[in-house]
């Protein structure tokens, strides 16, 4: 009886070392009755009962990827129905979720799909019908290609190993597209 109740004591008191070391490094602990965490739950229960659904599967992946959880990203954007994952949009969320997977060459490839499928949609509009994606959708989605392709260029394998490179990449793109929305006649006027 006494062994059991050393043992006892032993587990309670390693527990609250744990608690009280992840207090003072700062470590993050998990509420799991928040409003966030509920949210999550409700969100992955009507993903679940609606299998494929690709607007659901889009904000799953996406909040899984701001919780900092690429794979499981991922994981949401595989369980949808393959011409789900023919939409531009989605696409563009398996670009990002490779970028920051570490995976460039896969995320400059699903980068270029989403660019075509958008462009391609937009380019058949006709009458103010609907489109798999927007004017501006496509202009982000072109921005972290060319962020991407720059990175694949100067030989960069994952955009957190080098944040100097990676930051640069995002400099330059911007200022290119910021150049690109000067109207022609305003450059010709400033020269």
């Amino acid at each position: 009886m006494v062994k059991l109740l050393n043992a006892v004591f032993v587990g309670v008191l390693a527990v609250g070392l744990m608690l009280q070391s992840a207090f003072d490094t700062g470590s993050a602990m998990v509420d799991l009755s928040s409003d966030n965490n509920n949210d999550l739950a409700e969100l992955e229960d009507a993903y679940y009962h609606n299998a494929g659904d690709a607007d659901l599967g889009l904000r799953l992946a996406a909040e899984y990827r701001d919780r900092g959880e690429p794979e499981l990203a991922l994981a949401a954007l595989r369980q949808m129905a393959p011409n789900a994952t023919a939409l531009p949009a989605i696409q563009h969320q398996y670009s990002l979720i490779y970028s920051d997977l570490g995976k460039l060459p896969e995320a400059v490839a699903s980068g270029r799909t989403a660019v075509v499928r958008c462009a391609r949609s937009l380019q058949y509009v006709t009458n103010g019908s609907a489109t798999m994606c927007s004017e501006g959708q496509l202009t982000r989605m072109e921005l972290h290609l060319s962020v991407m392709e720059r990175l694949v260029k100067w030989g960069v394998v994952d955009p957190k190993l080098d944040p100097e490179r990676t930051h640069l990449a995002y400099e330059l793109s911007f200022r290119t597209a910021r150049l690109a929305s000067v109207p022609t006649s305003a450059r010709s006027d400033s020269q």
